[in-house]
């Protein structure tokens, strides 16, 4: 037997997708006969949502998928996604994570992404892949909101939350240099992060602003993980003298730098400062004390939700582009560069 969809009754119906969705699920914004309209066209083709139950039940509300491109294990993006949650939950919408690597189809990135039926919504995070398959996100026609996706967002028909990314390396690096660092190394995330590659640009820009040359061999590749802050220590190490100070991507890579540190007796932040981004949970216990970029997962996941909900209960409305600010949170990593350290 075949299986219809919301699409199935919003064509027969003559209505939007999200108008279907808001009458099944009994959101207001729906006029009477539309309504009576969808609800008949439903019945008729047996349509019966097997997770997504009617919210006059008080049970839960229609499906919204999360997809997170990053790497699951960074507890930022599990915040992040608890965030969500609780402000899905709060409009009787039911969240659903699916993983990167079942959204799209490998063998042809380039066609429609590979979703699962009867979505109501969905919240794209941090999803930084080749340019054809961004291209093939356009032809989505369920509501969508991008969450720190930069490459995109401005060319889809949704709605998006990014961070000021150039802003938070620029004052993450200018932190740095008002405490008399020059010597300013920094550890990119992957090759393909937008994220990064703002901060990057917002550090050589505070180093152009304060007259001190960018380096190339400053700059040293990440991905984001633990492991990488590590082997960046160890190469930091490995040649001879260390920077006096150095910019992480993430705070999982500074975590990692600070553990390696500790292992081969270096002290911080008298030897080596360090801050990183995110200002995850771990960042803020007493051995590790990390100087951080708190970039606030609560706001991120409030933004998102509000951004789709509005696009589900009332479709007329425009796209919007929110712009969210970082924090500096000066801890135990960061310090005043010693006298015998300064560069002549």
């Amino acid at each position: 037997m075949q299986k219809h969809t919301i699409q199935d009754i919003a064509q027969i119906a003559g209505v939007s997708p999200a108008t279907v969705s808001r009458a099944l699920n009994n959101f207001p914004g729906v006029r009477g006969e539309s309504r009576r309209k969808i609800l008949s066209v439903a019945k008729s083709l047996g349509y019966a949502p097997k997770i997504a139950m009617n919210r006059a039940t008080g049970d839960c509300g229609s499906i919204i998928g999360i997809v997170i491109g990053g790497d699951l294990r960074n507890p930022f993006y599990a915040e992040i996604a608890y965030h969500m949650e609780k402000r899905l939950k709060r409009y009787g919408y039911l969240p659903v994570l699916f993983p990167f690597s079942n959204f799209q189809k490998p063998q042809a990135r380039s066609s429609t992404p590979c979703l699962p039926q009867r979505l109501s919504g969905l919240i794209l995070i941090s999803v930084d892949e080749p340019p054809e398959f961004l291209d093939s996100l356009k032809s989505l026609t369920i509501p969508t909101v991008l969450l720190l996706n930069y490459s995109v967002g401005s060319e889809m028909s949704c709605s998006v939350v990014i961070l000021d990314d150039f802003q938070s390396g620029y004052t993450a690096t200018r932190h740095l240099i008002e405490y008399g660092h020059t010597k300013i190394a920094f550890l990119t995330g992957p090759e393909r992060s937008a994220v990064s590659a703002a901060r990057l640009q917002g550090y050589r820009q505070a180093l152009g602003y304060y007259n001190i040359p960018f380096r190339e061999d400053m700059v040293y590749p990440g991905d984001f993980t633990l492991e990488r802050g590590r082997k960046t220590a160890l190469a930091c190490i490995a040649k001879g003298e260390l920077p006096t100070a150095l910019i992480c991507c993430n705070d999982l890579m500074a975590i990692g730098f600070l553990d390696e540190c500790e292992h081969n007796g270096i002290k911080i932040p008298e030897e080596i400062s360090v801050i990183g981004f995110n200002d995850i949970p771990s960042a803020s216990l007493e051995r590790i004390a990390l100087t951080t970029m708190r970039q606030s997962t609560a706001e991120m996941g409030f933004q998102a939700v509000e951004l789709l909900h509005k696009k589900i209960s009332r479709p007329e409305s425009g796209n919007e582009y929110v712009i969210l600010d970082s924090q500096l949170i000066v801890r135990r990593t960061t310090g005043v560069l010693p006298a015998d350290r300064k560069q002549k």
